[in-house]
């Protein structure tokens, strides 16, 4: 690396949040032109872009995104608060210890992965909020079904 680009490197380092600002403001007067690159890119490089959206969609923030994504579509006409992000779900996860709520299991064995389970149903009038999700193994998911069921009741 040349002087120069170290200098630069070093400097933009100490001034991360004026060229954080700098570029929130860039981004929003040149909008249109991004979109148009983007479009761009997307249209030439088809195969590279999938990709990149197929590994995005297997991490833990794609997954959240993703979910959140057909919350908003499936309840579109309902007012239902849609903010669980994946950061949150990982302290959900971290909380229970990695365990299923509801039976125990260890949700990261070769066969279990971790569920979101609404402890108040959507279709009850559940939200899709930190406070009222928890991690569940595929079966004990599928048996819940829709039924509003205390976590206190069944950890006694």
């Amino acid at each position: 690396m040349s002087d120069r680009k170290a200098y630069m490197k070093i400097y933009r380092e100490k001034n991360k949040e004026y060229y954080k600002e700098y570029n929130k403001k860039w981004r929003k007067k040149n909008r249109e032109y991004l979109k148009e690159r983007a479009k761009k890119y997307r249209e030439e490089n088809p195969e590279r872009y999938m990709e990149c959206q197929n590994k995005y969609k297997k991490t833990e923030k794609g997954k959240a995104t993703n979910q959140r994504g057909n919350f908003r579509r499936r309840t579109k006409d309902k007012e239902i608060i849609n903010n669980l992000t994946a950061k949150e779900w990982l302290n959900i996860l971290k909380q229970y210890n990695f365990k299923c709520a509801y039976c125990g299991k260890d949700l990261f064995d070769l066969f279990a992965k971790p569920e979101r389970d609404h402890i108040i149903p959507i279709n009850k009038g559940g939200n899709n909020i930190k406070e009222n999700i928890a991690p569940t193994c595929h079966s004990c998911n599928a048996k819940k079904s829709d039924k509003v069921i205390v976590l206190e009741e069944i950890t006694k």
